[in-house]
């Protein structure tokens, strides 16, 4: 009876972490696609710390959200719970394979919990899997006990066939999760077509880098606290260094916090300030090296820091004080949001390349296949 019980527990857990990660990978999408989680199940609980977990560097390894591993492993686990029910000579295997699995992804959310608790949030999904995980282990354990398996016997090693197979059914599970995840992510951040005016007053104010005359302009709408602004900056000047005469990028703030009235709460608390600090350091003719160094320190925008940055890139401290705090800063950093708003901008990263409008980052190879494409489509007009 004991042991029904367990297996019980053991089967329910892993279809909980199984609708688990599904609902955490269906948050990440929306991240990845429009840089917010409105409208996401996380943010209906909590949206800080789901927010955190979800633009962490630990959200993604390979570029695979890790939602999605864990969903391989959760169906994994349900594969070889219903190995151990229903295949007795496989019963052992299945045990012993399941109980050293959840072992290690309960280090690993060990380690993810701690990274969490170290940036101060809380993250009920991720809570909840970590609570999952440490029922697998004990349940898992509980059944080598019941049937008597020695953990530290040669003969426990489980079989190589059962190995083959769990990691047959993790990797197929996982690739499949990721080709779809993949597909509704270009999908999400597909392109549309819009009409930018380069030549508008407001757009001629904010910073641009290259030859005005250059025949693709890129307009970045982004926000210093997203780590994928961050990705698509650094992609961006790379391809500008390396075609100075064919790219002009210019760079919009669309902070995604309180004093952006489009994004209903503050998703990157500091944004405005630090958004303030650009429109400030662009104003002193700095702001791409300002850009540069607020976006490889992202965790560590204080106005105080802010301030040091400034006074890095050679800036006078108590002129970038009152720049901060002038009203005509704030109203420029407003003029910037309703434009990107007027773009129908619904999150960060956003980019127009010669006014066909991306939502998302990119990689340096996607990127200039699209600059290219632009720049054909010039050279045909």
């Amino acid at each position: 009876m004991k042991s029904i019980i367990t297996w019980l527990f053991i089967v329910t857990a892993a279809i909980a972490g199984i609708v688990d990660t599904i609902l955490s990978t269906l948050d990440h999408l929306r991240y990845r696609a429009t840089g917010s989680l409105s409208g996401g199940f996380c943010q209906a609980i909590m949206a800080g710390g789901c927010r955190s977990a979800h633009s962490s560097r630990y959200s993604e390894i390979l570029h695979v959200p890790i939602s999605i591993y864990g969903l391989g492993f959760y169906c994994t686990i349900l594969f070889l719970s219903l190995l151990a029910l229903f295949t007795k000579p496989r019963q052992r295997d299945a045990l012993l394979l399941g109980a050293g699995f959840s072992v290690l992804s309960l280090f690993y959310c060990g380690f993810l919990g701690y990274v969490l608790y170290a940036s101060g949030n809380f993250c009920p999904l991720c809570v909840f899997l970590y609570v999952v995980n440490l029922v697998l282990v004990v349940s898992f354990f509980l059944q080598i006990r019941f049937h008597d398996i020695k953990l530290l016997q040669v003969k426990t090693i489980p079989s190589i066939s059962t190995i083959l197979v769990s990691a047959a059914v993790f990797f197929v599970i996982t690739g499949m999760a990721f080709g779809t995840y993949s597909h509704a992510l270009h999908k999400a951040v597909g392109e549309r077509k819009t009409q930018v005016d380069t030549t508008n007053t407001m757009l001629m104010s904010i910073p641009w880098e290259g030859r005005g005359q250059a025949p693709v302009h890129v307009l970045e709408i982004s926000d210093f606290l997203c780590p994928y602004c961050a990705r698509l900056f650094f992609n961006l000047k790379a391809i500008r260094q390396r075609m100075p005469d064919r790219v002009n990028t210019g760079f919009m703030q669309y902070p995604l916090d309180k004093c952006n009235p489009y994004v209903g709460m503050a998703f990157h608390p500091t944004s405005c300030l630090t958004a303030l600090a650009g429109i400030c350091a662009h104003k002193y003719g700095k702001f791409w090296q300002y850009a540069t160094i607020l976006y490889k320190n992202r965790h560590r925008h204080t106005r105080n820091e802010l301030l040091r940055y400034a006074v890095q890139i050679g800036l006078n401290r108590r002129a970038f004080t009152r720049c901060l705090r002038d009203a005509a800063t704030m109203q420029d950093l407003r003029k910037q949001i309703e434009q990107a708003h007027r773009l129908h901008v619904r999150g960060t990263p956003t980019f127009v390349i010669n006014g066909r409008v991306y939502v998302g980052s990119r990689g340096q190879k996607s990127l200039l296949l699209l600059l290219k494409a632009a720049l054909r489509g010039k050279n045909d007009r």
